[in-house]
């Protein structure tokens, strides 16, 4: 039987090259080595997809083949992006499809959105509608700010007042759909630096956690208020892994505009590690068993008692001779034929529940790192 797939949207949310494609070329990387023997395939599922995530891995292998990355090396999102995943278990029609949205960031700011409104109203649409919304959070600009000066700059540089507005927005539709899932999971990225539980030298992840209390307060407290069932997770990530903080400055061009730059050196053998994607991973898999099991156990009931009309129209006596000229012209036949039809169908979409059930449960049953905690 052919189905429509269920397409999961989950909305990314932040300023211009604070690592929206780095996130999501780490989180399919890391879904596919969680998977990996099981039978089970994250997937890339489209071509579109599969360009934009092989250009983000090359730029990255490209930095590390350098000695050095540099923040906002990788290239900025000029366009919305659509990046569709798939979680496939290899049983028919029981694919999980997964879309993402990155769109400029810089079209989070209204200033910035002029001649784009339309473009910008298509996003805000597929945001609200997400029952999942990542926040990538520039570590490095949190923690390296320490002059008055700066820290007047971290709100425009980290969009935290369009942030919250937009969360704010997307938390009032969640609210109106109380019986779906909600996860808003803050990701401070290029975690690496702060943390020595991955190769690190130096563990500042207590004041990682303090500076972001701080400065996303009013995110936080705006998804809290309007959708008081959500589950809000502060859950850091290392984007590389394999790359240590070498230093990090403000500078002023001679205009007076006021830029940040950040030079991390490749650490060891430069091979890739991406603590707590896998937490990342683990939350969102809560969300969507929930959420598949609501669509799945629907159209399984659906199915059910279609098929058991079906059994009952194919057996139903309408009286003798009526009965005779059914059994005559093959009717009842095709009837019957029918009912076990809609049996088998019924049959394979509980099928296709339990195997879905199966799938998630094995990445959701995981337990988060001690990285992760609830806000």
């Amino acid at each position: 039987m052919t189905t429509d797939q269920v397409a999961f949207k989950i909305g990314l949310l932040g300023p211009s090259r604070v690592g929206k494609t780095s996130l999501v070329t780490a989180m399919l990387s890391e879904a596919q080595r969680m998977l990996a023997g099981s039978g089970v395939a994250m997937v890339a599922a489209d071509t579109a997809t599969e360009v934009v995530i092989d250009g983000n891995r090359e730029a990255l292998q490209g930095d590390l083949l350098s000695g050095e990355f540099l923040h906002g090396s990788l290239l900025g999102t000029v366009e919305p992006t659509y990046f569709k995943l798939a979680l496939d278990p290899g049983v028919p029609d029981a694919r999980i499809d997964i879309e993402l949205l990155d769109f400029p960031g810089g079209w989070i700011k209204p200033k910035d959105r002029v001649g784009v409104e339309d473009q910008w109203e298509k996003c805000r649409k597929f945001i609200a509608a997400s029952t999942i919304l990542l926040v990538p959070v520039d570590a490095s600009l949190l923690m390296e700010t320490t002059e008055k000066e700066h820290l007047r700059l971290l709100p425009q540089f980290l969009t935290t007042v369009q942030v919250e507005q937009v969360a704010r927005d997307w938390a009032i539709e969640r609210n109106r759909r109380p019986e779906e899932p909600a996860l808003v999971a803050f990701c401070p990225v290029k975690g690496e630096a702060y943390f020595n539980d991955n190769g690190g030298i130096k563990n500042r992840s207590v004041l990682l956690r303090q500076r972001f209390d701080t400065v996303y307060a009013g995110v936080v407290q705006a998804v809290r208020a309007e959708a008081p069932k959500a589950t809000i997770l502060y859950a850091p990530v290392d984007t590389i892994g394999c790359v240590e903080l070498v230093r990090a400055d403000w500078t002023k061009s001679s205009t007076g505009i006021w830029g940040f730059d950040a030079k991390y050196r490749v650490r060891g053998k430069a091979e890739i590690s991406r603590m707590g994607v896998d937490d990342l991973m683990t939350a969102i898999a809560q969300q969507l068993i929930y959420g598949k099991r609501l669509a799945g156990a629907q159209e399984s009931d659906d199915l059910r008692a279609l098929a058991n009309r079906a059994a009952e129209y194919a057996e139903r006596s309408e009286g003798f001779f009526r009965d005779i000229w059914l059994w005559v012209n093959r009717e009842r036949q095709a009837r019957r034929t029918a009912a076990a039809q809609h049996d088998r169908e019924a049959r394979e979409a509980l099928h296709r529940v339990l195997a879905l059930d199966a799938v998630l449960e094995k990445i959701a049953a995981q337990r988060f790192g001690p990285r992760v905690s609830r806000l």
